[in-house]
C-alpha cells in the first residue's frame, strides 16, 4: 500500500512533498517508486533525483543513476567519482557512469585529481570484471580510456587496488586472439594493444609495489588486505 501511495504522488505536481519523497526514497524498498513520483511530478526532477542518489546504495542507487541525466558538471563529476561505488555489484553502473560522466574526456587530461583517478579505478575494475551489465567490450571508448588510465597510473598508482586493476588490464590484453579479432573491428588496433600491455608491464615491475602490498596486508582495512593479498600472490611476494 505504501508503494501504491508513493506511485500515486507521481500523478500530481508534488514539490510540496519533496522532503517526504526524499525521506521515503532513502529506504531501498521505496527508492524506485519515489524516483518515478519525482520524475513525473516535479519540474526540477533531475536535480532532486541527484540529491537522492547521493544518499542511497543498493538497487535504489542503480535505479536512480539509470534515470539521472548528466545535465551539469556537478552531476558528471559525481558520476565519475562516486556514482559507480555501490553495495550491489559496481558492474551494474560502471558503463553508465563512464558514458554519462564523460570518462573519456576526463582522463584525456595531462593530470587529474586523486578522487577522479580512484573513481576511474572503480569503473575500470567493474568494466573489466564483466557480468550482468555492459562491460569493457560494450564501452565504445575503451581503447582510449584504458590507455589514458595506464598513462596516469604510472605517476598516480599508489595502492594495491590500483595495482590489481593494472593486472586486470594486462590480463584483458593477453586474452586469446579469438576475442581480439572481434575487438580489432571495434576501435582497437594491435599497436594500441601492444603499447598498453608494455606500459602495464613496466609499471607492474616497479619495485615500489612490494612495500605498498606489504603495508596493505599488515596495516590496511579489509578491502586493502584483499587487494594486497591478491597482488602479493601474483607478484610472488611472501606475506
Amino acid at each position: 500500500m505504501s508503494k501504491f501511495g508513493i506511485a500515486l504522488l507521481g500523478l500530481f505536481q508534488n514539490e510540496q512533498v519533496k522532503e517526504l519523497l526524499l525521506t521515503l526514497g532513502m529506504h531501498d524498498e521505496f527508492t524506485l517508486y519515489a524516483a518515478v513520483a519525482i520524475q513525473n511530478g516535479m519540474e526540477d526532477s533531475n536535480q532532486v533525483l541527484f540529491e537522492l542518489a547521493k544518499h542511497v546504495h543498493g538497487w535504489g542507487k542503480i535505479h536512480l543513476v539509470e534515470r539521472l541525466e548528466p545535465t551539469t558538471k556537478e552531476i558528471k563529476d559525481w558520476l565519475l567519482r562516486q556514482g559507480c561505488q555501490n553495495s550491489v555489484m559496481n558492474e551494474y553502473l560502471a558503463c553508465i557512469c563512464a558514458r554519462n560522466g564523460g570518462l573519456r574526456e576526463a582522463l584525456s587530461a595531462n593530470s587529474v585529481d586523486s578522487a577522479l583517478f580512484n573513481g576511474a579505478t572503480d569503473i575500470m575494475e567493474a568494466l573489466l570484471n564483466g557480468g550482468p551489465a555492459e562491460d569493457i567490450d560494450d564501452y565504445e571508448y575503451a581503447p582510449q580510456v584504458v590507455s589514458d588510465y595506464v598513462r596516469l597510473a604510472r605517476e598516480m598508482g599508489s595502492s594495491a587496488k590500483h595495482l590489481s586493476v593494472l593486472w586486470s588490464i594486462r590480463d584483458f590484453l593477453a586474452q586469446d586472439e579469438k576475442n581480439w579479432s572481434r575487438r580489432m573491428s571495434e576501435g582497437w588496433s594491435e599497436q594500441v594493444r601492444t603499447d598498453i600491455r608494455n606500459a602495464c608491464e613496466s609499471i607492474i615491475s616497479n619495485a615500489r609495489w612490494v612495500s605498498i602490498i606489504t603495508h596493505a596486508v599488515s596495516a590496511g582495512n579489509s578491502s586493502e588486505r584483499y587487494y594486497g593479498t591478491a597482488c602479493a600472490d601474483k607478484l610472488g611476494v611472501d606475506i
